[in-house]
């Protein structure tokens, strides 16, 4: 028999232990995680202000997000990207510059 060769695809341990795959991200998450990168921090109303998400559903994408390292809570009152999260984040969009205007799309 032939030897076997096994590609292994590139994670990151996150805060929680877990490995994690930065390309994993989409959709909500990577829209929230794009409001969070904009400023400091915000709580789950403004985030769900900002995003046009119900509540509930931006708490559970925060929740989560902080389980798996790309959000971090901030005293008890918000969420704010983590380093992890706009490393995530920055490999997931893109910018298109022209002489008149900048486009940010994720991917």
């Amino acid at each position: 028999m032939g030897s076997q060769i096994c590609q292994k695809v590139a994670s990151t341990t996150t805060p929680t232990g877990r490995p994690s795959h930065p390309q994993r991200y989409r959709g909500h998450t990577l829209e929230i995680l794009s409001i969070l990168s904009e400023c400091g921090g915000m709580t789950t109303t403004e985030i769900s202000h900002m995003s046009g998400l119900p509540v509930k559903l931006v708490y559970e994408y925060c929740r989560r997000g902080y389980m798996s390292g790309i959000v971090e809570r901030k005293e008890r009152w918000g969420w704010a990207a983590s380093p992890y999260g706009l490393h995530v984040l920055d490999l997931n969009t893109t910018t298109t510059t022209t002489t008149t205007t900048t486009t940010t799309t994720l991917l």
